[in-house]
C-alpha cells in the first residue's frame, strides 16, 4: 500500500510541474488569446493537485509509523514469548536449642533466589539463576550481620535442555534435581541442591523415570577419577484413585566415595570416616517410597512413606521418613497443617546433601517436624516450622537434643 501511496505522488507532482512548466512556456501574446476561464480552470487544478499531494504525503506518514510501531510490538511479544524471568524471596528468623551448647543461637536470614529462562527454538532453552550464600551446596541462605555488609550472590543455575524426543527431556549443566521426592521432604536430597552433570526425565501417562550423574569433584589434579560422580535411577508409577492418586516407586544411587574425604570443607556430615579423615564406605543407596494424594473435607490430603539403605555399609546403614499434610497455603486465608518423622542413620546415604535443618544436617540424626503455613496471597504465605530433633548416637555415642523454630514470609514471582 505504501509503494502504491508513492506512484501516486510522484504521478501528481509530474502533473503538477508539466502544468507550471506549459504556463511558463506560454508567450505572452498567446496567453492573451486564452480565455480566461480556461486559466482559471488551469489553476483550480494545480491548487487541487497540491493539496492532494500534501494529504497523500500525511497518509503515507502515518502508514509507515503504523508499520514501525508493529513491528516493534512484534519484536517485543517476540522477547517476552522467548524469555520467562522467575524467583522468589523468604526471610526468615530462627532460634537453635543445641543440648551440646551452652545457650540458644538466634538469627535472621534471607534466601533470595533469580533466573532466566529461555526459549531457543529447535526444541533447546536454557536457564541461568542466581541465588544468595556461600558455597554450601545445600543451602542459599544468607545471614544478615556484619554492620549491613553486601552478601553474596552465587550461580545457582546453569544448564541446558533438549525435549525433542517424545516424552523426554535431556538437560546439561547445573540443573534443578529431576528426582521426585515423596511428599517434597528432603530425607535424601535438600531442596537446595543442585546437582551438576547431565539428566534424564521420561514420563509417559502414569510412568515416569529419572536418571542422573551429579559430579561431586570433576578436578582430577587431586583426586581419583574413579571417586567423584554420584549417579541415580529412579523408576515410578502413579495409579489412579476414585478421589485421588497413589504413587509407588523405587530408586538407585551409586557413589564410590571409599577412601576418598569428604567434597566438601573436608565435613563428613555425620558419615563415619577414618582417622585420616577419609570414608570407609561406599555408597550404594537403594529406595523405596509412596505417596497417597487424597481429598478431605474439600481440602488435599496427602500421605507419604520414605525408605532408603545403604548395600554396601555393615551397619547404621538405614533411614525412613513417613509424614502427613492436610489443606493448601495458597492464596488468601488459606491454610496448610503437616507433620514428618524420619530416623536417618550415619551410613544409610551420603550426608553432604540431605537436609541441612535436620538435627544440624547431613546423618546420624531422628525426629519430628512439625510445619503451619497460612495464605497471604495468590504468592505469598507465612510459614511456622519447629524441628524436634536428636543427634549424635553414632558419632558421639550418645543422642543430644536439638530444636529449631524457624518463622518464614515467603514470596515467589
Amino acid at each position: 500500500m505504501i509503494h502504491i501511496k508513492n506512484k501516486l505522488m510522484a504521478t501528481s507532482s509530474l502533473i503538477l510541474s508539466m502544468l507550471i512548466t506549459s504556463t511558463v512556456l506560454f508567450s505572452s501574446s498567446t496567453l492573451a488569446q486564452v480565455d480566461s476561464a480556461v486559466i482559471d480552470e488551469m489553476r483550480a487544478q494545480i491548487a487541487a493537485l497540491s493539496s492532494r499531494i500534501e494529504q497523500l504525503e500525511r497518509e503515507n506518514e502515518l502508514i509507515s509509523t503504523t508499520v514501525q510501531q508493529s513491528q516493534s510490538s512484534s519484536r517485543a511479544s517476540s522477547w517476552t514469548d522467548r524469555f520467562k524471568i522467575s524467583g522468589d524471596l523468604r526471610p526468615r528468623f530462627e532460634n537453635i536449642d543445641d543440648d551440646s551448647i551452652s545457650s540458644d543461637r538466634n538469627r535472621n536470614r534471607v534466601r533470595a533466589r533469580v533466573a532466566v529462562e529461555a526459549a531457543l527454538g529447535d526444541n533447546w532453552s536454557a536457564a541461568v539463576g542466581l541465588a544468595s550464600g556461600g558455597t554450601d551446596p545445600i543451602s542459599t541462605n544468607q545471614t544478615f550481620g556484619d554492620g549491613g555488609s553486601t552478601k553474596d550472590a552465587r550461580l545457582d543455575l546453569a544448564y541446558v535442555t533438549y525435549d525433542g524426543i517424545a516424552n523426554t527431556e535431556l538437560t546439561a549443566g547445573k540443573y534443578r534435581n529431576v528426582f521426585f521426592k515423596p511428599g517434597g521432604q528432603n530425607l535424601i536430597f535438600d531442596g537446595d541442591y543442585r546437582p551438576e552433570g547431565v539428566a534424564l526425565s521420561y514420563e509417559r501417562n502414569s510412568l515416569f523415570f529419572n536418571a542422573g550423574t551429579m559430579i561431586l569433584e570433576s578436578d582430577d589434579k587431586f583426586r581419583d577419577q574413579d571417586k567423584e560422580t554420584l549417579w541415580g535411577l529412579q523408576f515410578g508409577y502413579e495409579f489412579a484413585l476414585d478421589d485421588g492418586s497413589f504413587i509407588l516407586g523405587s530408586s538407585y544411587y551409586d557413589a564410590s566415595v571409599d577412601g576418598s574425604k569428604p567434597f566438601f570443607q573436608n565435613n563428613p556430615s555425620g558419615n563415619s570416616v577414618d582417622a585420616t579423615g577419609t570414608f570407609i564406605n561406599d555408597y550404594q543407596e537403594w529406595e523405596l517410597f509412596a505417596e497417597a494424594n487424597l481429598s478431605f473435607a474439600g481440602k488435599p490430603l496427602r500421605f507419604y512413606a520414605d525408605y532408603v539403605t545403604n548395600l554396601d555399609a555393615s551397619e547404621f546403614d538405614k533411614g525412613w521418613a513417613l509424614g502427613a499434610s492436610y489443606g493448601s497455603a495458597a492464596g488468601l486465608g488459606n491454610w496448610q497443617l503437616s507433620w514428618g518423622y524420619q530416623d536417618l542413620e550415619a551410613d544409610a546415604l551420603l550426608g553432604s546433601l540431605t537436609d541441612s535443618d535436620f538435627g544440624t544436617g547431613g546423618t546420624d540424626n531422628e525426629g519430628h517436624i512439625l510445619r503451619v503455613a497460612y495464605g497471604l496471597g495468590d504468592s505469598t504465605r507465612l510459614g511456622v516450622g519447629y524441628f524436634i530433633n536428636k543427634y549424635g548416637e553414632a558419632r558421639l555415642g550418645q543422642k543430644v537434643d536439638y530444636d529449631r523454630l524457624q518463622l518464614d514470609i515467603q514470596l515467589g514471582f
